[in-house]
């Protein structure tokens, strides 16, 4: 199931929400911008500088150095290259961008291994297909009401750019700290860092809604936090996927038969 998820995440890391990855209309892709044939549309924003310091290509050694990089990390801010990706989306653009997210397979496979460990570790919905099928439906249902809440009408709100947008640099450690941050650390539409209120507000008002079709008995407040806990924490693992995706989908590549690479790239292709 993990290796499902993984592959789900490489397939959105080449359809997705990151930048070189949305396609806005209007906005070229990346391969077919020049220096001078490519200039950037004029509702984006500059490229910001992501830190004073080199990035860490070493993994920490000690705690000082641990506390150090998470702290780093925290205060970076990747940089939108508007040549690569459009910097600032309307909310128009942010609502079709929750639509692809709605039947992303990331979306149903997250859901997938969710509703795989708590089908064996909660009986809340009975054993067998039937409770399986309910679980998974509650969990798709939660999954599309925080997106709605988050990407769209939250992030239009509070002026939030509600994609991920990839480091791909420095050590593992780093990298995973700056993804999981971004449940903390918002980018805004003009590119400052800026606490996730959409992530907070989203997640539990989120959780109050899937009080209206849980079971009696995972209603209620502490449920309610439980469930806003449970989805800061699935985010923070899907920015970390994002992060990561496309590294493992190059490994796997490098490592597969060349029958399976041929067909790959034909499919690539269409």
């Amino acid at each position: 199931m993990l290796l499902l998820v993984v592959f789900c995440a490489s397939t959105e890391a080449q359809q997705g929400s990151e930048p070189g990855m949305v396609r806005v209309p209007g906005h070229p892709p990346a391969e077919a911008c020049t220096s001078k044939d490519c200039p950037p549309p004029k509702d984006t924003v500059p490229a910001k500088p992501d830190s004073d310091n080199a990035t860490p290509e070493q993994l920490p050694r000690s705690i000082t150095e641990v506390t150090r990089e998470i702290g780093a990390a925290i205060k970076l801010q990747a940089p939108c290259t508007p040549r690569q990706t459009q910097c600032a989306l309307t909310p128009q653009q942010k609502f079709m961008l929750f639509v692809h997210r709605s039947y992303s397979p990331l979306t149903f496979a997250g859901a997938g291994f969710d509703t795989v460990y708590t089908h064996f570790t909660h009986d809340t919905y009975g054993r067998g297909i039937e409770g399986f099928g309910k679980r998974f439906g509650a969990n798709i249902a939660d999954g599309e009401a925080r997106s709605l809440m988050q990407t769209y009408l939250l992030s239009s709100l509070f002026h939030h750019d509600p994609r991920y947008h990839r480091l791909g640099r420095g050590n593992a450690f780093y990298r995973a700290a700056y993804a999981a941050s971004r449940v903390a650390v918002a980018r805004t539409d003009d590119g400052r860092n800026a606490f996730n209120w959409p992530e907070l507000i989203g997640s539990f008002a989120a959780s109050g809604v899937s009080n209206l079709y849980y079971p009696d008995r995972d209603r209620g407040w502490a449920h309610t936090v439980g469930r806003a806990v449970d989805g800061f924490g699935s985010d923070a693992t899907t920015e970390i996927l994002r992060e990561f995706a496309p590294d493992i989908k190059r490994w796997f590549r490098r490592h597969e038969p060349k029958s399976v690479q041929k067909i790959q790239d034909k499919v690539d292709r269409e």
